[in-house]
């Protein structure tokens, strides 16, 4: 990817920080991260559970479904899970600059921060 940006499907994007807080240090196999798929469908991570669902982008304006989460009790995160999916919820614009991929609010704060490589094959 020198000097070019990572395209947003297909790429594997692990959140670096959440409402202004560094994310946990993490086990690879449930560090916080997003996918997106072709057909508008995310997957990943909240850093406790699985989540999936579907987005809209239009330009840099992003919608996040509800989507659907497994129901895992992880005691040491915190309260980051939580803090991810009130990330995706408020989000509403969408941008990539290189490796970053940034959430922000319609007050245009900053929701999340993710980090992009390519996909692992076990993703």
């Amino acid at each position: 990817m020198p000097g070019g940006t990572r395209p947003l499907i297909g790429t594997y994007w692990k959140a670096t920080e959440i409402a202004g807080k560094a994310a946990p240090t993490q086990d690879a196999k449930r560090e916080a991260h997003l996918v997106f798929e072709a057909g508008a469908r995310f997957s990943g991570s909240d850093g406790c559970n699985g989540i999936s669902g579907t987005y809209e982008l239009k330009g840099d304006s992003v919608r996040f479904s509800a989507g659907i989460s497994t129901q895992k009790a992880c005691i040491d995160i915190g309260t980051f899970d939580a803090a991810f999916r009130a990330a995706l919820k408020g989000a509403i614009r969408l941008t990539i600059t290189a490796d970053r991929l940034e959430l922000f609010d319609a007050a245009a704060k900053r929701l999340a921060l993710f980090t992009g490589r390519a996909q692992s094959v076990r993703n």
